[in-house]
Parts: structure tokens; sequence; C-alpha cells
């Protein structure tokens, strides 16, 4: 593997809980896991510090980066400014081939059964976010988008079980595709903050119970 196949790799890992955050991430091991020599693996760590998926500690090394209660509620905030704009935009610049396409991913995702398969239904909300992204054309969001995006993996990881907030999400995606078919604006955009609101509530009160009731 060279150094950007490994560089991809670890990301992969980190995005699909196979490294946990807060898991150590050791120089010396690494090396030895991709063969390859304590120099570059030190460029891909810092690469990851620079998606935000890593931290680096003067006493501890790298780690995977472990979310406060602050933290998850800046990225959803962000979410939501970056998101609702991609909404407004995929009404504005839908074309017959985007609605195609995004009609027949409301089609998957409305036959997903949530109780039996969260998994799938995760997998297709994240394809719609990032259709949204590819309709709305604008390549300065989606860029913003694909380090959110990072960030946002993680907390979805952090409530994987919690049934509530997946079948709450799908309800939300049903109802963003259909405001941005039907073009309506202000809908999509209503619909798309709401969804992230309620899932960063949902987050909180799962991880945070304590500091939810006081919010």
């Amino acid at each position: 593997m060279d150094k950007k196949e490994i560089l991809e790799d670890l990301r992969s890992k980190i995005l699909t809980d196979q490294y946990p955050q807060g898991t150590p991430l050791i120089e010396r091991d690494l090396c030895e896991v991709y063969g390859i020599s304590r120099t570059p693996i030190r460029e891909i760590l810092w690469s990851l510090v620079t998606d935000g998926l890593v931290e680096q500690r003067s006493t501890r090394g790298f780690s995977v980066i472990k979310f406060e209660f602050n933290q998850i509620v800046d990225i959803f905030q962000t979410r939501e400014a970056i998101e609702g704009m991609a909404a407004r935009l995929a009404c504005k610049r839908m074309d017959a081939e985007a609605f195609d396409r995004l009609g027949n991913l409301r089609k998957e995702l409305e036959n997903v059964d949530i109780s039996s398969d969260s998994a799938l239904g995760a997998e297709l909300g994240r394809k719609m976010h990032h259709l949204i992204f590819e309709i709305a054309a604008n390549s300065l969001l989606s860029d913003l988008h694909k380090k959110v995006g990072y960030l946002a993996a993680l907390t979805t990881n952090m409530t994987k079980r919690n049934f509530k907030t997946e079948l709450e999400s799908q309800k939300y995606h049903l109802a963003i595709i259909d405001a941005i078919l039907k073009g309506d604006e202000e809908e999509s955009e209503k619909e798309m903050r709401d969804h992230l609101r309620t899932t960063c509530r949902n987050i909180i009160s799962f991880l945070y119970p304590n500091i939810f009731m006081n919010m």
C-alpha cells in the first residue's frame, strides 16, 4: 500500500468505528501493520488531524478524537448552516436526471424497515445527504461538507444502537426529499434544519441525559 492508500485505510477504520473514539494510534504499531517507516506514518496521522478525526497530545501522542458535549453541538450547528443551504440550492438546480435519482432514493428509504435493518436506513440517509450536495452543485459548500461529514460519521457511531434516532431520521429524510422534489426552498431548508436539530438533541439525550435535562 502506498501512503495515500494507507491514509484512506486508516480513515475508513476510524469512520467505521474499528478504531473507536479515544483509541491511541501508536506510531510504532502502525509502522509494523503497514510496513512503512515512522516519517510517512506521522505525515498520515497529521493529515487525519487536519480532517478533524485525530488529535495530537504532546505527552500521549496521537489518538482518535473523543467528542465532548460542546463539540457535538458545534458539529450540528455547522451542519444546519451548510446543509440547510444545500437543500435550498438543490431546489433551484434540480434537473430531470436529479429528480429521478432523488425520487428513486425516496422509494428505497420508504421501504426500509428500521426495526430490522437500521444500518441500511443510515446508509441510505448518508446517500441522501451526499446527493443533495451533488445536486446543489456548490463546490465550496461541498468541500465544507466533506470535512464536517467525517465528524458527523463519528457522531453516528456514538448512537448506532439508538433506534429512536434512526426512526426519526427516516421520517425527516422522506420529508426533506418531498420538499426538494416540490421545489419548495423554504420547506426544504426548514425540514433539513429540524432534522439535524432533532438528531443533535437525541444524541445528547442518549449520551448526556443529565445535561439534556438542564438544556
